[in-house]
């Protein structure tokens, strides 16, 4: 990398472990949510009740940990792996007919950590920290 880039915050942070550590918390608090569901549960289940390896915070773990290698193709794979998740999230939100009230989903579901908004919004910040260290990466590549 560009001794530049390094000299910035970016050096210091380690923004790929922040992201990669988001990403196993959210993993293991959705996947706990769902083991911890018993008995008689609600009428509707929940986004992540019939728990797959292919959801969101396991599409976002595998993202994230593809960030966290730091080469230029596992970050083209992180940014496509959110990009979709992103762009499949906007056409969810086109499509939904009904009214967006957010004192009815503070109600109903009072923590945003763990809900299905806060899966996009991991989305949207493992997809613009992927593109930047693409860029980055390549823009490095190209000076040298």
């Amino acid at each position: 990398m560009h001794p530049d880039v390094k000299a910035g915050p970016f050096g210091w942070l380690q923004v790929r472990a922040v992201i990669f550590g988001l990403a196993v918390s959210n993993f293991a608090l959705v996947w706990t949510l769902d083991q911890r569901m018993g008995g008689i549960a609600a009428l509707v289940d929940p986004w992540y009740h019939p728990w797959s390896y292919f959801n969101e915070p396991s599409r976002l773990l595998v993202a994230a940990s593809l960030l966290a290698m730091g080469r230029v193709w596992s970050d083209l794979a992180a940014v496509s792996l959110s990009g979709y998740m992103v762009i499949h999230f906007i056409y969810l939100f086109a499509m939904w007919n009904g009214s967006w009230q957010w004192s009815f989903l503070s109600k109903y579901e009072s923590y945003f950590v763990g809900s299905y908004e806060s899966q996009f919004l991991l989305a949207l910040v493992i997809l613009c920290i992927g593109v930047f260290y693409l860029m980055a990466g390549i823009l490095c590549q190209n000076i040298r």
